[in-house]
Order: C-alpha cells, then sequence, then structure tokens
C-alpha cells in the first residue's frame, strides 16, 4: 500500500506524459492487485482489470476511454512506442 501511495504521490512529478503515464497505471495495477486480494476479483486481461474494478467500485466505464488507456499500454510496454512514435519525442 505504501508503495502504491508514493507512487501516486509522485506520477505528476514527472516531466514527460509517457512517464507520468507509466507511473499512472502501475498505481491502477497495483490498485487492482490488492482488490484481487481483498474481494477476490480475477480479470484475464488489463482492459477487464478496468471493467472489473469499475462495477466492484460504482464507478462510470467508459470503454472507448479504457479500449484507449489499454491500446497505450500497450504501445508503451510492449513496443517502446508512445503517440505512435518514440518517447522523448514531439
Amino acid at each position: 500500500m505504501k508503495s502504491i501511495l508514493l507512487m501516486f504521490s509522485i506520477a505528476p512529478c514527472y516531466e514527460w506524459d509517457w512517464e507520468r503515464f507509466n507511473i499512472e497505471y502501475m498505481v491502477f495495477d497495483g490498485l487492482y492487485k490488492m482488490a484481487e486480494k481483498i474481494y477476490g476479483i480475477k480479470a484475464s486481461s488489463h482492459k477487464k482489470r478496468f471493467k472489473l474494478c469499475c462495477d466492484k467500485f460504482n464507478i462510470i466505464y467508459n470503454e472507448v476511454n479504457i479500449k484507449k488507456i489499454c491500446e497505450i499500454r500497450n504501445d508503451l510496454f510492449h513496443e517502446t512506442f508512445w503517440d505512435k512514435g518514440m518517447p522523448y519525442t514531439d
């Protein structure tokens, strides 16, 4: 829990948007892991993690936005692309 709070608090300090996104996604991932342990939720994909968390905590689920977040995450984590280009570029 301390790690999640620390990462959440330092995310705005990152200069590059892709770095902030990366840290903020790590925060979501950590929160999902906590929910998994506490509430027994289990998702087979990152997109489904958002749906389960939104349903569990009565948060409005916007499929278009979640799809975009997952696409950005996959590009950054697996291909090291940010907005169809390399990080550190405009």
